[in-house]
């Protein structure tokens, strides 16, 4: 067979055994499942790769599949090792023999160890499948197919001058959805409105979404491999609900709230509506991976992702948002009299460690340069010296390759990103900067000040 351990020397198979006995007893004591190197079961153990050193769903079934029916996947949050189980015994049995210390998917590509298990672990996740994510209702088959073709032929993503995101490209209709604010300027009304083969609401006639009709459209083209952060939609920018249609392909769309994490299959021509807690409360999001793994009630099936196209329409909301969520809505923020003792403080808590724990979601959103402040680092001579105060991933470090540039911020994780792009860059607090006085030839800060908790 290929791959087969049956072509590997006695020396090698004795390590390999050798190697399998010593996590036998890792695995008894990590999770508590009792393991085997000969009793052949229905059960697989990755013993030595798991989600901690970036073992996926999509590894394991791209490659483990090929043998028979999985009917579950395991990984267990925190550990290196992973469980699989197959329909048929010799589906597992033919998979040990031909990817036990060969298959090279474990951490720095190193070869996987596989052991027999005679159950299950018990192990609680917080991650399910399809589970009901209050306010949020799938819509299958919203459109015909007919209509999904004139939809597309609305966006030329190839010849068409949109917005270009770090992860997908970008149209909007009626009002342009600013992702450096994360609002709308409700005062620009775009020139381009909402096409009429958009015109489809009387549908939902039947439904408690009835009288629904946007103002505002945002047309997302995601190539296979492509996804979008978590988040949440701007409470005070749109009313409620907020709806999704996807064309092109379906796709897995993940919604977290505090430890639940639910994943929902968005198909094919279906409407995704989010309304009252789905919409205020979870955050959704899609994985950048070019297949999902969908769970079914027989097992798993993998959905290749094609080219995707989604319509997301929204009616701007004039006004403060009135919901009931507070604790996610930007209306509701509480207006207090900060007091220069305290202020630090609140710096510290709502501003340095919100940034270093949303670093890369950041990164992910904020990586387009305002044309603005790209002219002016152009305008410089050649060998001048350029200091960004609050430099944040370095969007506007390395633009003018005919100057000296170094920034700062006080996001350690916003400063490794500018480390792994090459620029340098330094720890420190815009109000404290250990420079001295004319070091430079110019400086900037780009979105800084409106962080400091007060005047002074």
């Amino acid at each position: 067979m290929e791959n087969s351990t049956e072509g590997l020397s006695s020396g090698r198979l004795k390590k390999i055994e050798k190697k399998l006995r010593k996590l036998q007893h890792v695995i008894q004591k990590e999770v508590g499942a009792q393991c085997s190197v000969d009793n052949a079961t229905k059960i697989l153990v990755i013993a030595n790769a798991g989600l901690i050193n970036g073992l996926t769903e999509e590894i394991v079934f791209e490659h483990f599949s090929k043998y028979g029916t999985i009917t579950n996947i395991l990984l267990i949050p925190g550990k290196s090792c992973c469980f699989l189980q197959y329909k048929e015994q010799d589906s597992a049995v033919n998979a040990y023999h031909n990817y036990n210390g060969i298959l090279k998917i474990a951490q720095d590509s190193k070869p996987i160890y596989l052991l027999y298990c005679d159950a299950l672990p018990n192990v609680e996740l917080n991650r399910t499948w399809n589970d009901n994510v209050p306010g949020l209702v799938i819509i299958h088959d919203f459109i015909s197919a007919e209509e999904e073709r004139l939809l597309l032929q609305l966006n030329n993503f190839e010849a068409e001058d949109t917005g270009q995101m770090k992860h997908r490209q970008v149209k909007h209709f009626g009002y342009e959805f600013r992702y450096d604010i994360n609002n709308v300027d409700k005062d620009k009304p775009l020139e381009d409105k909402i096409p009429e083969e958009c015109n489809f609401w009387r549908r939902l006639e039947n439904t408690e979404f009835k009288g629904f009709i946007p103002d505002q459209l945002t047309v997302n083209h995601y190539l296979p491999g492509q996804g979008i952060p978590h988040h949440i939609d701007t409470h005070s920018a749109f009313e409620d609900p907020i709806m999704s249609l996807s064309l092109g392909s379906s796709v897995i769309m993940e919604f977290k709230k505090d430890d639940a994490h639910v994943c929902v299959l968005l198909p094919l021509r279906s409407l995704a509506v989010m309304s009252k807690e789905s919409r205020y409360e979870w955050t959704h999001g899609i994985t950048p991976k070019k297949f999902d793994i969908v769970h079914t009630k027989n097992g798993f099936n993998s959905l290749e992702r094609g080219t995707r196209v989604s319509f997301t329409f929204r009616k701007i909301l004039q006004g403060p948002c009135t919901c009931k969520f507070r604790s996610k809505c930007d209306s509701k923020l509480p207006q207090v009299d900060i007091k220069n003792e305290v202020a630090s403080q609140l710096e510290q808590e709502h501003v340095h460690k919100v940034y270093e724990k949303i670093a890369d979601h950041f990164d992910d959103t904020r990586h387009k340069p305002w044309p603005n402040v790209v002219q002016f680092l152009d305008s410089f001579d050649v060998g001048s010296v350029l200091v960004d105060v609050g430099c944040g991933n370095g969007k506007y470090l390395g633009r003018n390759n005919n100057i000296f540039d170094i920034g700062c911020d006080m996001s350690s994780n916003l400063l490794e990103i500018c480390r792994k792009r090459g620029f340098e860059s330094f720890v420190t607090s815009c109000l404290t900067l250990p420079l001295k006085d004319a070091i430079a030839d110019g400086v900037i800060s780009i979105a800084v000040i409106h962080h400091l908790a007060n005047e002074s």
